[in-house]
């Protein structure tokens, strides 16, 4: 399994947010199904609606994920949630997802953060113990 952690080079927590949907859409365009995890339904909720509005020119077909089953390439969860998506997990948590072994691929985000970037650390540690694949990409946001 291939972990990247992106490490963003500004500490704000909506430039991950948006960062995520950009990762999502390149994701969405390489016909991969895509699960996003959040701490919580608000957190979900925002995604959501960001997933409509980040880029003027962007449609990605997406669902929070409920009881009902959902065809949507881009899901979104929170919690132990169970995702319905195999390819590409972005973990939008300070944990790793108990489910995290069934998808080829996992993203984490980490902003320039002392609090945010420890809790990483322990994530990597956590991830290479397993065995993962582990990639670190330095990105300048905007």
């Amino acid at each position: 399994m291939k972990v990247d952690f992106y490490v963003l080079d500004q500490a704000n927590q909506e430039k991950s947010l948006r960062f995520a949907c950009q990762c999502a859409e390149q994701a969405y365009h390489d016909q991969k199904q895509i699960y996003l995890h959040l701490n919580s339904p608000e957190a979900a909720e925002h995604l959501d609606k960001l997933l409509w509005t980040f880029r003027d020119d962007s449609f990605l077909p997406h669902h929070i994920i409920s009881s009902e089953l959902s065809i949507a390439p881009i899901q979104i969860g929170y919690h132990d949630t169970q995702p319905h998506s195999h390819d590409l997990l972005i973990n939008l948590t300070n944990t790793i997802p108990t489910f995290y072994s069934q998808f080829e691929r996992v993203i984490e985000i980490v902003f320039s953060d002392s609090d945010m970037q420890q809790l990483a650390r322990e994530r990597y540690r956590l991830y290479r113990e397993q065995g993962c694949e582990i990639n670190t990409i330095k990105i300048k946001t905007p």
